[in-house]
């Protein structure tokens, strides 16, 4: 009964970490948001357009790339704490090992003050020692690429 009620309690820090760290992506905080990552964090993004890297790290370098990402997507640097969006529909995945989790989510953030970028997500972290170590995202490329003004040019119907 002891080591069930150590297991949830462990989860449920995992969960906080985990949540602090979406909390401070959709406030544009960059301070909260580096606050949560190990110094030997990585990022993947598998179905990232092309001319971004599918694989970032450590921690100071994620951060850099968060915030040109950010620059991209928002069109400006948002001061720390200032909300323009959200990240809602969270649905939280607990696996086999305590320090992984699944999380499902959606996210609505102002670009240039008009349109809106929207995507849904499921992504992969891995939290040790209260600090995330290992995030990764995947999203709608096509939500993306749109956002960043990609043109995207569908495949050639096959011929009869």
């Amino acid at each position: 009964m002891a080591e069930a009620a150590t297991a949830d309690a462990a989860a449920d820090d995992v969960t906080s970490v985990v949540m602090r760290f979406l909390d401070a992506m959709a406030a544009q905080d960059i301070d909260a948001y580096a606050a949560e990552l190990a110094e030997e964090f990585t990022q993947e993004i598998p179905f990232v357009p092309q001319g971004y890297p599918q694989k970032v790290g450590p921690r100071d370098a994620a951060v850099a790339f968060e915030l040109e990402f950010w620059a991209g997507v928002i069109g400006n640097r948002p001061g720390a704490g200032e909300a323009i969006g959200s990240i809602t529909d969270r649905v939280v995945h607990r696996t086999a090992d305590a320090g992984v989790l699944i999380v499902e989510y959606a996210s609505a953030f102002f670009v240039g003050g008009t349109e809106t970028y929207k995507n849904r997500y499921i992504s992969i972290f891995t939290v040790r020692s209260g600090k995330l170590v290992h995030w990764r995202e995947y999203a709608n490329p096509l939500a993306v690429a749109a956002t960043l003004g990609y043109e995207l040019t569908p495949p050639a119907s096959p011929e009869a």
